[in-house]
């Protein structure tokens, strides 16, 4: 898939609505939310080391930085334990999260 159809893939999805108070199960907002923002990440990210525009733009998402507690949804009743990787991991795909928006000013 080339870049230009995985931008319209995120539009024709709707990633770039905010999906926090959709009636979808919490596991699938956060999976939302996260898939946007690596998309977003990657398409600023290129932007920036290309010179070139940005195909997605501030006043045409809404979704918010997603954040680590996100992913703890419930699963089968009880939440889900994060391991130290796992929350670090967390951790460093947030902080990416907050650059987009520095590089994007």
């Amino acid at each position: 898939m080339t870049y230009t159809k995985t931008i319209g893939a995120v539009h024709v999805l709707g990633l770039h609505l905010d999906p926090s108070q959709w009636s979808l199960p919490r596991w699938e907002r956060s999976l939302r939310t996260r898939l946007f923002w690596t998309v977003l990440y990657h398409d600023k990210m290129r932007a920036l080391l290309l010179g070139r525009p940005s195909h997605l733009h501030e006043d045409n998402y809404s979704t918010c930085i997603p954040m680590v507690e996100d992913a703890r949804w419930v699963e089968d009743g009880d939440p889900m334990i994060l391991t130290a990787d796992h929350r670090a991991s967390l951790e460093a795909f947030t902080a990416n999260c907050r650059l987009v928006l520095i590089i994007d000013k």
